[in-house]
């Protein structure tokens, strides 16, 4: 494979976790005394992210699995799409998808995260997932109106009164913003409050949704009760009248999270693995083609997923660059699952290696390729 897992891990790890571009991993290396070019860095993790392709399936079928999923997207620029002007194409996303899966008798979600390199943001490329693997469950997202038709869909409550904090931003004061944003955070406080009891075991999941569902209806019962005391107060094209109809569209999707176990009032899940992404692409920029693309976005869903399965990204993206080249069944692909992963087994191979003595008859010198530890 040209590299050994763990120094690729650590190139992956160091792009999209610590924000350091290939170019500077370059520099990093050459101050070390070893030419290690941006191209031949790059050249080794899309190897990786080739020979990982079966798994790559197998992860994506299982995140359309879930009982519950969540979608944003954040922009990205490929260098060899063009738009029909010759320019690189403006319309290149990471697609981002979390799947979550409550566990009533371990009381723990299995949580995936996968990105995806997309063109556009039409139905028919939002969609196509759902529709290849069959999903038919709940789906939180921001309120992007391509989802509208989606039946079983829930709208971020952040999203829903982002316009309300923006008046806030200019008027302090607004009493009417103010009592809208306060009443909104009620919905927080009883997720959360019922989501400890539900995770400690003292309530099960059809207590805590009807629990959560009675508190969390009378609070939203009320903010609808305050948009009909104000409507007519504000006129129909400043700030506070696109606040409210923000609302009034999207009222019949804010009531459906309280359905789903693994649902939260929110979209923030998304969100801050999209501000992430945002963060490095500051220093990366780009991706030069669609492999790379598709390559980082699949080495970003890992760090992502550890990340929320607790587990350190370093030791979870070694491991599958470790143990899943050359796997062919479904059993020896869920075995590289967040859940399932067997770390110890890594553990072992780092030890070997750091017990490794060199030959004292050996005439010829060593040439240490890939080793980071």
């Amino acid at each position: 494979l040209g590299a050994s897992p763990s120094l690729v891990a650590s190139v992956v790890v160091s792009k999209f976790d610590d924000h350091l571009p290939l170019y500077r991993q370059e520099e990093i290396f050459r101050r070390e005394g070893f030419f290690l070019s941006r191209q031949k860095l790059a050249n080794w993790v899309i190897t990786y992210y080739e020979e990982l392709l079966p798994f790559i399936k197998y992860f994506k079928k299982q995140v359309y699995n879930s009982a519950f999923l969540s979608k944003d997207e954040t922009k990205v620029s490929v260098l060899n799409v063009k738009a029909p002007s010759g320019k690189p194409s403006k319309n290149g996303y990471m697609y981002i998808t979390i799947g979550d899966t409550y566990d009533k008798q371990t009381q723990r979600t299995r949580s995936l995260v996968l990105l995806d390199y997309i063109q556009g943001r039409s139905g028919k490329v939002l969609f196509e997932d759902i529709g290849t693997y069959g999903y038919n469950s709940y789906l939180m997202t921001d309120g992007l109106k391509g989802y509208l038709s989606y039946e079983k869909h829930c709208v971020c409550w952040v999203h829903a009164v982002r316009q309300f904090k923006k008046i806030l931003k200019i008027d302090k004061k607004n009493i009417h913003a103010l009592g809208i944003v306060k009443e909104v955070a009620k919905l927080y406080d009883i997720d959360e409050e019922y989501r400890k009891t539900l995770l400690s075991g003292e309530i099960q999941t059809d207590k805590f949704l009807a629990v959560r569902k009675t508190a969390s209806d009378d609070v939203i019962d009320k903010v609808y009760e305050l948009l009909d005391e104000i409507r007519n107060s504000y006129s129909p094209s400043g700030a506070m009248a696109k606040a409210i109809d923000y609302l009034d569209t999207y009222k019949a999707y804010l009531r459906t999270y309280l359905e789903v176990v693994e649902a939260t009032p929110s979209n923030n899940a998304c969100e801050l693995i999209a501000k992430a992404f945002a963060t490095g692409r500051k220093n990366w920029l780009f991706a030069q083609s669609v492999d790379g693309a598709d390559a980082s976005a699949f080495f970003y869903s890992l760090i992502e997923t550890a990340k929320r399965s607790d587990l350190n990204p370093m030791d979870y993206v070694e491991a599958i660059c470790t143990f899943g080249p050359g796997r062919k069944t479904d059993t020896e692909w869920e075995a590289l699952l967040p859940d399932k992963i067997d770390l110890a087994k890594l553990r072992e191979i780092r030890a070997l290696r750091l017990a490794a003595k060199p030959d004292p008859s050996r005439a010829t010198p060593y040439n240490f390729v890939g080793a980071t530890r």
